[in-house]
């Protein structure tokens, strides 16, 4: 990481070096030096639209990691503005929702990402997440099936959606889920465990 960012360094005043540099910059809590490296990349016309919404979203975040909730929501609603098409504002304004608490707003901003951005399986995983805890168990699966549809050399996805289903009471799906992916990875042990106690999980229902 030393050697990448002494690079990037060296690359300083292009536009995506600075939303890079000011990514770390907020990782290490410099939400202020972040904002400062980023709003003349946001502002400024000559540079790609796209572009200076991604400087927002980053401002975004860190407005609101500041303690800067309305700011926050300005930066977000800009970087809407510029790039309509990009799932990233939408992530953003996702994450400032969850954060105050508001699921369902959430939930509708990672539905309107997953537009722009259907094959997001890293995006996919997070609409599952803020659905379930918004008691919409039904969504929350739907988008692990798409994530598993996507993915299904991935075994350990497959087991969050078996997982999801047993949560819900879905032992059928889970079991027809669970035979599927022990199919396509009969060796993985998360996936042996959930054949294990699937049958004990039936039973205690």
């Amino acid at each position: 990481e030393y050697q990448a960012r002494t690079l990037l360094d060296e690359l300083r005043g292009r536009p995506e070096v600075e939303i890079e540099l000011a990514r770390w910059a907020v990782e290490a809590g410099d939400f202020g030096g972040a904002i400062e490296a980023l709003i003349p990349v946001a502002t400024r016309s000559s540079i790609p639209r796209a572009v200076r919404a991604d400087a927002w979203s980053v401002i975004a975040v860190s407005r609101d990691l500041s303690g800067d909730g309305d700011g926050a929501l300005v930066a977000s609603e800009a970087a809407l503005d510029l790039d309509p098409k990009s799932a990233k504002p939408y992530i953003t304004l996702a994450g400032l929702a969850q954060g105050r608490g508001d699921l369902e707003s959430a939930l509708e901003h990672l539905r309107r990402a997953w537009g722009m951005d259907p094959a997001n399986v890293r995006l996919l995983l997070r609409i599952a997440s803020v659905a379930e805890q918004a008691g919409k168990a039904a969504d929350a699966i739907l988008a692990l099936e798409r994530a598993v549809e996507i993915e299904p050399g991935s075994a350990r996805i497959a087991s969050l959606l078996v997982e999801l289903q047993v949560r819900t009471g879905r032992y059928s799906d889970a079991a027809t889920t669970l035979s599927r992916a022990l199919d396509r990875h009969p060796t993985d042990p998360s996936l042996l465990r959930l054949a294990d106690r699937l049958p004990r999980e039936i039973g205690i229902r």
